[in-house]
């Protein structure tokens, strides 16, 4: 979406909480919700075919997954926002040729699962399924795929050994501040999404915290962020490590928010072979 198109929808997004917040704050919550990208292309299912397939159903959708067998330990990946599973190809291709056994999902709206709207709540039941099915060992989010994880393994028991995670935003407050102010939302806006939020999940958005969720968390974690990320701030990975009370702490620059990097597989790989 352009700058024009943008401001377009941030203007009438205001003009409509002028007169109804609440219903102002239902079309952003399902704005923020509704990936525009993410769905699978030619590229990726021709690296996705050399796994096999397979479906789980959570609440009524489909639940895609990927496996790549191996003989090793069993890794679980989770991606994040407006991607799919093919974004991991490189280091799975790295994770094979140590043995591990691969697991990838897509998430709710993405690749090749069913639904249209994305949360990390409904992301971490998605996950919940696939571990209970696989009982892997490991587990590694990119972004939301992170959040995802550090909601479940503050809510569910969890079976793994390790986790790590990669560009992950700690606050949900903060990072639908940052889709407010590209839509130049006002905060009468902000007010009735914040609330529309509260609703529709039983919490206020401050809830949903990683650093917050660290503190109950006690498995080994690594934990890598870039400088330059443009999306979730360098200060959110150092809270999240600061609260995990047995967390590797990684800082690398000019990866940005992707995170696709030979330091970054290279320290992933030493983090779960230790």
């Amino acid at each position: 979406m352009n700058r024009f198109a943008l401001n377009a929808v941030g203007s009438a997004l205001n003009s409509l909480a002028l007169a109804s917040p609440s219903e102002a704050g239902k079309h952003i919550l399902r704005l923020f919700s509704s990936p525009r990208t993410g769905r699978l292309h030619a590229g990726d299912r021709a690296f996705l075919e050399t796994a096999k397939w397979g479906k789980l159903v959570v609440k009524g959708l489909d639940v895609q997954y990927y496996v790549w067998e191996n003989t090793g330990p069993t890794v679980l990946l989770a991606h994040g926002w407006e991607s799919n599973s093919a974004r991991w190809q490189v280091l799975i291709d790295r994770l094979i040729k140590q043995h591990y056994q691969v697991v990838s999902l897509d998430a709710p709206a993405h690749g090749e699962s069913g639904g249209t709207e994305f949360n990390a709540i409904l992301y971490a039941d998605f996950i919940a399924a696939v571990t209970e099915k696989f009982q892997p060992d490991f587990a590694i989010g990119h972004s939301a795929g992170g959040m995802a994880l550090g909601y479940l393994l503050a809510h569910h028991t969890s079976q793994f050994r390790k986790v790590a995670l990669l560009s992950t935003p700690s606050d949900l407050r903060q990072i639908t501040g940052v889709f407010g102010r590209m839509l130049g939302l006002s905060a009468r806006a902000m007010e009735g999404y914040a609330e529309q939020a509260r609703q529709k999940f039983g919490h206020d958005l401050d809830y949903f915290s990683v650093a917050e969720f660290a503190k109950s968390i006690s498995i080994p974690c690594l934990i890598i962020h870039d400088t330059s990320d443009p999306t979730a701030p360098h200060a959110d990975a150092q809270r999240v490590a600061q609260n995990w009370s047995d967390a590797q702490f990684i800082t690398t620059e000019g990866l940005g928010h992707s995170l696709q990097g030979e330091v970054v597989y290279r320290a992933l790989l030493e983090f779960l072979g230790s």
